[in-house]
This record gives C-alpha cells, sequence and structure tokens, in this order.
C-alpha cells in the first residue's frame, strides 16, 4: 500500500465521517425545529382563546350594566309585591350572566392544562399559578351563583362584589402577560 492510498483511505474516510455527523447535527436541529413548531401551534392556541374570552367578557360588562340599569328603573315604580318578583329576576339575569362568564374560563383552564404537555418548567409554574387564580374566580362565581339561586333578596352584595375584584382580575393579567414572556422565549422570540 502507497501513500497515495493510504491518503485516499483517510481522506474518505474523513469525508464520510464528515457526512454522518452533517446528518446528526442535522437530524436534532431537524427535532428542535419541530418541537418550536409545536410549541408555537400550541400556544397560538392558548393566545386565540384568550383574546376571545376577553372579547366575550366584554360585550357581557354591556348586557350586566343594562340589568343594574333596567333594576334601578323598575325597582322605584313597583309596589313591595312586585319588588319580589323584579329581584328575583334580576337574580335569574344574574345568574345566566355569571354562567356565561365561567364557561370560557373552563375552556382556558383546558387550553392550560394542554400546555402543560409540552412547556418548560418555567412556564409549568406560571400555568399552575394561572390555574389556581381560574379555580379562586370560578369559586367566588360559584357562591354567588349559588346566592342568586337560593333567591335570598337579603343576598349580602358582597358576593357580587368579589367578582368584580380588581386586585383578582390584575393579578390574572399580569400571570397571563408573564405566561406570554416564557412562550416568546421558548418559540425564541424574545
Amino acid at each position: 500500500m502507497e501513500l497515495k492510498d493510504l491518503l485516499l483511505i483517510i481522506l474518505a474516510t474523513v469525508g464520510w465521517l464528515t457526512a454522518i455527523i452533517q446528518y446528526i447535527i442535522s437530524q436534532i436541529n431537524q427535532r428542535k425545529e419541530k418541537i418550536i413548531e409545536r410549541k408555537y401551534i400550541a400556544y397560538s392556541d392558548y393566545m386565540k382563546k384568550y383574546d376571545e374570552i376577553n372579547n366575550h367578557n366584554r360585550n357581557n360588562i354591556n348586557s350586566m350594566l343594562n340589568m343594574f340599569t333596567n333594576l334601578q328603573k323598575e325597582i322605584p315604580l313597583s309596589n313591595p309585591d312586585e319588588m319580589i318578583n323584579i329581584v328575583n329576576k334580576f337574580n335569574e339575569s344574574t345568574h345566566e350572566y355569571i354562567q356565561s362568564i365561567m364557561n370560557p374560563y373552563l375552556a382556558i383552564k383546558h387550553e392550560l392544562n394542554t400546555l402543560l404537555l409540552i412547556c418548560s418548567n418555567e412556564l409549568q409554574i406560571k400555568i399552575i399559578e394561572m390555574k389556581k387564580t381560574i379555580d379562586d374566580c370560578y369559586n367566588d362565581m360559584q357562591k354567588c351563583l349559588n346566592g342568586l339561586l337560593s333567591k335570598n333578596i337579603s343576598m349580602d352584595i358582597t358576593e357580587l362584589q368579589t367578582l368584580g375584584d380588581i386586585e383578582k382580575w390584575t393579578k390574572f393579567k399580569t400571570i397571563n402577560e408573564d405566561i406570554i414572556a416564557i412562550m416568546r422565549k421558548e418559540i425564541g422570540n424574545k
């Protein structure tokens, strides 16, 4: 075997090793890209659902304000017997309103459960915090619904006020902003 043959063998071996290494690196990069793509799709679905809920709740605020306006108009004109019917009708309307608010939050909780399958540990902490916040809001809404269903006219107004607790909604918004920031970081948008 001559030096020329030996150099050809070494050169061919280096060429094959380079090709194999490039293939392995290419496969690793493709896997990473697929994971990022899956995360992007899941994160986009979450964002769409969250926007849908925000729009739904903004539209429902007007219907709640209309219920209060109608109640204020009817109560001064009614006698005590009619007042009970008016308040019961208001309770039923409020019950339907709260029920319509609760359903979208269950949907967002479902989206969060889906995200738990693909998220990082950092995002998982925020998702769990968001789910706890949703559960707290849901429990407050359920207490309010129970008060309305009891048809108790002297239902404590604080039960309705807990639904408008700015601190809870601010926490909800802050956690969501944190989740979005982590999502952006995970898919490569800083």
